[in-house]
């Protein structure tokens, strides 16, 4: 499980008043529907590990919402995955009944079909008829019902680093995790803070156990506070020093702890081309702290501003994304940078016409022969030639 972990990186309390629960529902439907939405494109331009985050995200949104677990399973077959795609195409077809999805239902059978064709049916067994009184058959098996077997088949993950989907339970919070389980869906859900808040208190439970504090390890890491992190890799190491995994680990965060420099002392220019490095070597986490620091102090500053909004994307937090380049183009709305990276969040959210729209204004404002935007100009005019 920690191994699967790092390969990763990359459910509520009943009752009150109906109409509360009524709503929240549909605020987490909603969001899936549209980081579903988000997964859908990145799989039509080729790109499946991002397709999975999003489908994954989707799911932990709204674990009942169907789509996302066709989404998934139709990568796994593109991989060759068959057996781990037919455990996600069994779930969509449990879970999608609403017959405006007939076609696709229709799609995910045929796809199911050419997984595991189906058998003769074996003959019935000849049984004596029941006695009057006799017990009822047993039912069918519950879909969601644990396999009797020592292994969970949940933990095992694919090579696109994607586990079996989760059954049916509610989302798990900061004060609610009370087990490992319940971390691991945070951290699955990118929610890197709550779930080293979560591995932090199960850790400090044992003064033995390895797991909650390779866990907690990762998770800081992940969240980029190196010096936390290096201290959280020594902990590991303490109680179990022939732990490789963690040694290596240590030393890559040591490296990285010993060119920290706190944020609030840097001059904001500095700080600015931090976030970008940071972004451009897969840390977004570091590039909004980065970037939190010059906006604490310059609120509008329009290139923090675009990062931040990129990074807010590379993490799926799509509408904070849009909320920041809104602000950048607030203060300045002739800055292609701003136009081109709300391009590319509604790009992200399958939003095409809203898309087109700032790749065109992006276009048409950029100058052509600046070096720096060669690479944005010849994608937007590639995104705007192939949306009509």
């Amino acid at each position: 499980m920690v191994l699967m972990l790092g390969r990763i990186t990359i459910f509520a309390l009943m009752g009150g008043v109906l109409t509360a629960g009524t709503a929240r529902a549909e605020t987490a439907r909603e969001a899936a529907e549209k980081l579903a939405k988000a997964g859908d494109g990145y799989a039509k331009q080729g790109d499946a590990k991002l397709a999975v985050m999003a489908y994954r995200r989707a799911i932990d949104r709204d674990a009942t919402f169907a789509p996302p677990y066709a989404g998934i399973g139709y990568l796994l077959l593109k991989a060759g995955e068959k057996r781990e795609a037919a455990v996600f195409f069994d779930r969509y077809l449990a879970l999608e009944t609403r017959p405006s999805e007939a076609a696709n239902v229709a799609r995910v059978n045929e796809a199911l079909a050419g997984i595991r064709p189906k058998a003769a049916p074996a003959p019935a067994p000849v049984t004596a008829p029941a006695a009057a009184g006799a017990p009822a058959p047993a039912p069918a098996a519950d879909f969601n019902a644990k396999a009797p077997s020592r292994k969970d088949p949940e933990k095992k993950a694919s090579s696109l680093g994607v586990s079996a989907p989760s059954r049916l339970t509610s989302s798990p919070t900061p004060a609610t995790a009370s087990s490992l389980r319940d971390a691991d869906q945070l951290f699955r859900r990118r929610d890197y803070k709550a779930a080293a808040a979560a591995y932090q208190k199960l850790a400090a439970a044992s003064k033995t156990a390895t797991e909650p504090r390779f866990k907690l390890a990762v998770a800081l890491t992940a969240l980029a506070r190196w010096k936390e992190a290096l201290a959280a890799w020594d902990d590991v190491l303490a109680v179990d020093p022939k732990n490789a995994a963690a040694r290596l680990y240590r030393e890559r965060v040591a490296e990285k702890a010993a060119k920290v420099i706190d944020a609030a002392l840097l001059p904001a220019d500095d700080a600015v081309k931090r976030a970008a490095i940071a972004l451009g070597d897969g840390s977004p986490s570091l590039t909004l702290r980065l970037t939190g620091s010059v906006l604490a102090t310059t609120p509008d500053r329009a290139d923090a501003l675009i990062l931040r909004a990129r990074a807010f994307a590379a993490l799926g937090r799509f509408d904070d994304a849009v909320t920041a380049v809104r602000r950048a183009l607030s203060q300045n709305p002739g800055d292609p940078r701003a136009h081109f990276a709300l391009g590319e969040t509604h790009r992200a959210l399958g939003e095409r016409d809203k898309a087109r729209a700032a790749f065109l204004r992006f276009l048409a404002i950029v100058d052509a022969t600046d070096a720096n935007f060669a690479r944005d100009i010849a994608f937007a005019r590639r995104y705007v030639e192939s949306q009509p």
